[in-house]
């Protein structure tokens, strides 16, 4: 005698009810196409700000939108010897932050990448300055080890001091040099204005004072 049941289809499922029974299987669904955004094409003519002479490297190292903003990791650096540098990007609207080695990181003008499509920006980058600080203490002896901060408006980068000498590439810009009581207990709190400039080196004299 064939048992009597009832029978559902519901998402996909295929339920069978029989004689006190339950058993249930997948019904076949069909396959989904993944819809494809191929990228877009950035062609990037870089330049050095001050002779404007292209840069043989340079590479994209992020990106901006309204809303977000992601960090990249070149895979290889991006060499051309007349400074044009070509990026595959996924379609966006926004900035691109462009990194050349010697130079600050400078975001390009807005741009927008659409599909399959190839746009076209020039962007000079600054090149980084140099910044030399001699480091005493208060009877004049260089100061063995230490670690300043370097301030600016939305900008900071801990320095290190080595037999009384700081010496970095850093931004250009007008700056503080900064004695801070976290990088450098046991001596007193003190600012010292200075102004980098682009692809050339300031020299600063710092006295810090034990407590």
């Amino acid at each position: 005698m064939r048992a009597r049941g009832s029978r559902w289809r519901s998402c996909g499922l295929v339920v069978v009810l029989a004689s006190g029974t339950a058993a249930c299987r997948h019904a076949p669904m069909g396959s989904v196409e993944p819809v494809a955004f191929p990228d877009g094409e950035v062609v990037v003519r870089a330049s050095d700000a001050r002779t404007g002479a292209p840069l043989e490297v340079c590479d994209l190292v992020g990106m901006r939108t309204r809303r977000t903003i992601v960090a990249m990791t070149p895979s290889a650096p991006n060499v051309a010897a007349d400074g044009v540098h070509r990026y595959r990007v996924r379609p966006m609207a926004g900035h691109l932050k462009l990194h050349a080695p010697g130079y600050s990181e400078t975001w390009t003008p807005d741009v927008r990448v659409a599909s399959g499509e190839t746009t076209s920006v020039a962007v000079a980058l600054e090149p980084l300055g140099r910044l030399i600080v001699t480091v005493v203490d208060g009877d004049g002896a260089p100061l063995p080890r230490g670690t300043l901060v370097v301030l600016g408006r939305e900008f900071e980068q801990a320095i290190l001091v080595k037999d009384g000498v700081a010496d970095v590439r850093i931004d250009a810009g007008e700056r503080v040099v900064s004695v801070d009581p976290d990088a450098m207990p046991g001596f007193e709190p003190f600012e010292l204005p200075v102004v980098i400039r682009p692809g050339e080196a300031t020299t600063a004299r710092l006295t810090v004072t034990r407590r």
